[in-house]
């Protein structure tokens, strides 16, 4: 099993992105979503037909439906679902019971880091997510080609991670800090983890 990521600055685009998978095929256990809880989400899934439908419903609507948000270290409340909802659920529960770890050793930068991804990648990831960013992550297995899954990413306007953290570190940013609170920041592995 492989995993996929891609960050996207806009709620529309994570969206034409999952549909996108979905069309191509990848099943919706299969795909992880990551974001702040804002307005745009909260009336996605509090009314209408997608919160209905649950999970035939297309796009980040159907993968969300019913989900509640997660209070993050350094970033506030979060939707996740997949995998990695899964993963900050077991975090933040041992956290909560280790009371003191916190965000030492919890939440977004830490699950991703378990996941595999590679430190300064996951840092780059609890960043975009902290600055209302989208992240999604797709696992596939080799019957699904890597190149057909990033361009569908990448069509769909996945940030580009290398000049993303240019402009970042061009404004001074060194690090995800799970002690700085989200509204603190400015707007804009392993082998079997791929990036755009």
């Amino acid at each position: 099993m492989n995993t996929i990521v891609a960050l996207f600055d806009h709620y529309d685009e994570a969206d034409e992105a999952v549909q996108a998978l979905y069309d191509y095929g990848i099943e919706s256990s299969r795909i992880s979503i990551v974001t702040r809880e804002n307005d745009t989400l909260k009336h996605g899934t509090s009314a209408g037909p997608a919160a209905a439908t649950g999970a035939t419903a297309g796009g980040v609507i159907g993968l969300i439906a019913g989900v509640s948000a997660v209070l993050i270290p350094g970033i506030g409340p979060v939707i996740a679902t997949g995998t990695i909802a899964g993963a900050l659920a077991t975090t933040l529960g041992m956290t909560a019971v280790g009371a003191g770890l916190g965000a030492a050793t919890g939440g977004l930068l830490g699950v991703l880091v378990d996941q595999g991804f590679p430190q300064k990648d996951a840092e780059f990831y609890a960043e975009g997510v902290k600055r209302g960013g989208v992240l999604v992550s797709v696992q596939t297995d080799e019957s699904q080609p890597h190149e057909q899954i990033n361009d569908i990413l990448r069509d769909a306007g996945a940030v580009d991670i290398d000049t993303r953290r240019q402009a970042w570190q061009s404004e001074g940013w060194k690090n995800f800090d799970e002690t700085e609170r989200s509204d603190e920041t400015k707007q804009p592995g392993n082998e079997n983890y791929r990036r755009l």
